[in-house]
């Protein structure tokens, strides 16, 4: 088994440095990976979620992903009452007017789920077609899992070990969970939260060496690994330290050492090309 982590540089710096696993194999085409938006009302939210989406369109990537935690949980509350729909509303109007149209995959975080929220009517909000489901672009299969509760989850646990098992070895596969299957930056962050069953993805993984991305949020460390062949990508977060400037790490937004910022990916038909982590210009965290 060969494996390689690139967290300690991440940790100390915020910023991840380029990842090339594999060259060749076709043109490259460019994805973004956005993670853990929580979406508030306060601290400007929304005007600097719009920022950091105009920056993601500058690039233009053929594929956006969301791993999760779009909306932030119950700690803030509008009039008295806790307005999901405002935040609702918010995250429709940036992914509107600054995506325009680029595809979006999203997948199911932690808070996405938090009452008064339900799995149904959040996966209608976020334009899922289920809490799981797959997607092909580019001749790249895209698995999206609902990581909450994954251990229990049997009959999701089947569809992937059937979607792994009929996808012709030719295809590369991503995954895509909010849970991190493989992470340092979960246990620079006293542990952290892995998703359910993580030791058994990693060997169902070894089985099907066409996995070749794994792409995950929860930790709001940007977290770069190889291992077995996979490369884990930990998205960090949009939001950094919740959006909130004056208690985070630095006074400038971040979450210990990882600024708000997202990855930009390279892909092609032989594996991962690029992973990098950027932080998108944001005036309130200069």
């Amino acid at each position: 088994m060969v494996s390689f982590c690139l967290a300690a540089a991440v940790v100390a710096s915020g910023l991840s440095p380029s990842l090339s696993p594999s060259r060749g194999g076709g043109t490259a085409f460019t994805i973004v990976h956005l993670s853990d938006v929580h979406i508030r009302m306060r601290f400007d939210a929304p005007a600097r979620l719009r920022l950091a989406l105009r920056a993601v369109r500058r690039l233009a990537p053929e594929l956006v992903i969301n791993s999760g935690d779009t909306l932030d949980g119950p700690r803030d509350t509008i009039a008295g009452t806790l307005d999901f729909e405002a935040k609702w509303s918010a995250w429709n109007e940036a992914v509107s007017r600054e995506l325009r149209g680029l595809p979006l995959l999203n997948a199911l975080g932690n808070h996405d789920l938090d009452e008064p929220l339900s799995l149904a009517d959040s996966c209608r909000r976020l334009g899922m077609p289920g809490p799981y489901y797959a997607r092909d672009h580019r001749g790249w299969r895209f698995l999206v899992l609902n990581s909450n509760g994954f251990e229990r989850d049997t009959r999701q646990w089947d569809w992937l070990v059937s979607q792994l098992r009929t996808t012709p070895a030719a295809t590369p596969i991503a995954i895509v969970s909010h849970h991190p299957i493989f992470s340092m930056g979960a246990l620079v962050d006293g542990g952290g939260e892995l998703i359910g069953r993580w030791r058994d993805l990693v060997a169902l993984f070894a089985k099907h060496r066409n996995v070749k991305l794994c792409l995950s949020g929860h930790t709001h460390l940007a977290d770069l690994c190889r291992y077995n062949g996979v490369t884990y990508a930990c998205g960090g977060s949009v939001s950094g330290y919740w959006w909130e400037i004056e208690k985070s790490s630095d006074g400038k937004g971040s979450y210990l050492q990882t600024p708000p910022g997202f990855h930009v990916i390279r892909l092609s038909a032989s594996g991962v090309v690029d992973v990098e982590y950027r932080r998108y210009e944001d005036p309130a965290t200069r």
